[in-house]
Order: C-alpha cells, then sequence, then structure tokens
C-alpha cells in the first residue's frame, strides 16, 4: 500500500521520508515497507520468505511468480568506468564550486551581516549544487547508462 512507503518521523506530517534506499544496481531497495501487512517467515534451511496478509493489514494475498535468473550481485553493479566518471564528475563540482562559485559569492555576500544576505548566499549555494544534481540526473548517467529515474519518478509521482 502506497501509506507504508512513507515515514512520518515527526508524527504530525512536517518529517517525512520515503521508505526506498537507492544504491549502485540498477533498483531501489523497498525493505521494510515490502513487510508492511503481511506476516512474514524466512525459512533459512530451504532457502526462501513465505508471506501471508494480515486480517487487519488490508495487504491482498501474494501470487507466485517467476524466480530471478540473475544474482542480485550481477545485477547492475557500475563498472569501473562508470564510478571513476561520477567521481571526476562529482570532484570537478566540487572543485568549480570551491574555487569558482565560493569567491565570487564571498565578494557579493557577507554571510555574518544580516539574513538576507545569508540566505541569499545559501540560496545560490543550493542552486549550484542542484544544477549539478541535474546535471548528473539528466545527462551524466544517462549517457553512461545508469538507471537515475526511479526513485526521481517516486517523489514526482
Amino acid at each position: 500500500m502506497p501509506e507504508h512507503y512513507i515515514w512520518d518521523v515527526s508524527g504530525d506530517g512536517s518529517i517525512c521520508t520515503l521508505l526506498f534506499m537507492m544504491n549502485g544496481f540498477n533498483f531501489a531497495l523497498m525493505g521494510q515497507p515490502l513487510f508492511h501487512g503481511y506476516y512474514t517467515h524466512h525459512n533459512m534451511a530451504e532457502s526462501y520468505i513465505a508471506f501471508g496478509p494480515l486480517r487487519r493489514g488490508g495487504s491482498l494475498p501474494l501470487t507466485e511468480g517467476p524466480v530471478p535468473s540473475t544474482p542480485i550481485e550481477k545485477a547492475g553493479r557500475p563498472t569501473t568506468t562508470q564510478a571513476l566518471t561520477l567521481g571526476s564528475y562529482t570532484f570537478m563540482c566540487l572543485a568549480a564550486y570551491y574555487w569558482g562559485v565560493l569567491p565570487q559569492l564571498n565578494k557579493y555576500y557577507n554571510r555574518n551581516t544580516d539574513s538576507e544576505q545569508k540566505a541569499r548566499f545559501d540560496g545560490y549555494t543550493w542552486g549550484f549544487f542542484f544544477f549539478c544534481f541535474l546535471v548528473y540526473h539528466f545527462v551524466m548517467g544517462p549517457a553512461l547508462g545508469i538507471n537515475t529515474g526511479s526513485l526521481f519518478a517516486v517523489i514526482t509521482g
């Protein structure tokens, strides 16, 4: 159920988080939300997990599906070239900020004088790193054959 994938950290809806974890493979780990609404039995001796819907959980009974043919270790780990390219891109973004953007921000905005200048300084800083993320998400990742869209698609609906 969709509500199982969002955790209300504060209890009042002011701080929430998605219960997904991205990794170096071409999928997202769903973890705990997968078990909401089900009783689970982990049979380590015979290597299977059984799921049974809870009476009040609202979850539907599961049906049997195909067994995956690829071990998780081989399901899309980034290649050395991909890792080095993304590492280099990350370093370039940090270097561009430190030696290019930061001196200009310090020249025009004094973070210690008033809240408006601090807000502008912080806004431009966040904007720069958001731009770096967008370039990674829409340009670098797809060009390298990395699936970058799954979590972004969940967030934007």
